[in-house]
């Protein structure tokens, strides 16, 4: 199967530095979409950090994904969600830890929505509000649930769409890499389709 990528940032209207962060590692099959956070630079830290420690996190193990793609048993594919969850974990962890050493860096932290490819499957993971949509038949289907208080409002029945648009806590994330040692991850195997693609974007972005 031959799949095709390509990233890009913008800092967009109301920021003066970027806090995004991005990968395309055809080699191990990986991309990744951070969204940082927090003071001056510390956001764009927190992003790059992630996505530099969840790619080395991965490379040292991918004896793994090989073995899955020769045998995709399910306890093959246990271990590499495994993998997925741990490398999060390990960026999560480094993270809050430069935020306690360097006061300036204190409570940043970044979402991160990941892929990770193994021949006719993939594995998504994700943390706070950066999204995975499935494109299929020309339409967009949301693959992630946002980590996020407006989401969880909606979910509940305490907010209605129309009044979502316009409350004041809309931006406000219940989950992100970094402000705690650790961080709840969510994961999903999914089997791929000729002809499908996959998009991950932030929180607030238009697909067309």
């Amino acid at each position: 199967m031959r799949i095709t990528a390509s990233g890009r940032t913008d800092v967009g209207r109301q920021r003066d530095h970027n806090e995004d962060a991005c990968l395309l590692d055809a080699d191990l099959g990986l991309y990744i979409v951070c969204d940082g956070m927090g003071g001056h630079a510390a956001g764009e830290i927190a992003s790059q950090e992630t996505v530099r420690l969840v790619r080395d996190t991965i490379h040292r193990r991918k004896i793994l994904i090989g073995e899955y793609q020769k045998s995709p048993t399910f306890e093959q594919r246990t271990q590499v969600l495994r993998l997925v969850e741990e490398a999060i974990q390990a960026a999560c962890g480094h993270v809050y830890a430069m935020g306690q050493i360097d006061e300036a860096k204190k409570g940043m932290g970044t979402t991160i929505a990941m892929l990770l490819t193994l021949g006719e499957g993939a594995i998504i993971a994700h943390v706070g509000d950066s999204r995975v949509y499935l494109i299929r038949d020309q339409q967009a289907h949301q693959l992630t649930e946002d980590h996020s208080l407006v989401w969880h409002m909606l979910k509940t029945g305490r907010l209605t769409q129309e009044e979502a648009a316009t409350w004041p806590y809309a931006n406000v994330i219940t989950r992100c890499v970094g402000s705690k040692p650790s961080v709840q991850v969510d994961t999903l195997f999914w089997n791929i389709c000729p002809k499908i693609d996959f998009c991950s974007v932030p929180m607030g972005c238009i697909i067309t």
